[in-house]
């Protein structure tokens, strides 16, 4: 079942996924961090913000929650215009990914905090 939703995520059909995902995590006890960020990506690229947070935040809860949790968070918050909180995600992203992109993406937050020589460190 995750790893349906997981491909159905990947080829860009939400609305499946969506209903899917949120039909296993209604009819069944598992709790799952996997299945929690499956759904909440899903929610935030459907632009269902509200599920999308809780259901990102409730996998924190978890040891071995993804480090996508908090990339996908910072992309939430930047979206929603929680722009601190973005900023605080991604910087916990720097231990994780790429840092080229997190980069350019904190420098994009610091210019909306209105601080741009913390934009070009």
């Amino acid at each position: 079942m995750i790893l349906t939703g997981k491909t159905l995520l990947q080829k860009n059909k939400l609305k499946k996924a969506y209903e899917l995902l949120q039909s296993y995590i209604k009819n069944s006890n598992i709790k799952n961090p996997d299945l929690f960020y499956l759904y909440g990506e899903t929610c935030r690229k459907l632009k269902y913000m509200e599920d999308a947070e809780k259901y990102l935040l409730s996998c924190m809860n978890y040891k071995n929650c993804s480090p996508y949790v908090y990339l996908s968070l910072a992309e939430l918050y930047k979206e929603i215009g929680q722009i601190k909180y973005s900023k605080q995600f991604y910087k916990k992203c720097l231990f994780y990914f790429n840092k080229g992109n997190i980069y350019h993406n904190l420098a994009i937050i610091y210019l909306k905090l209105n601080k741009p020589l913390k934009a070009l460190n």
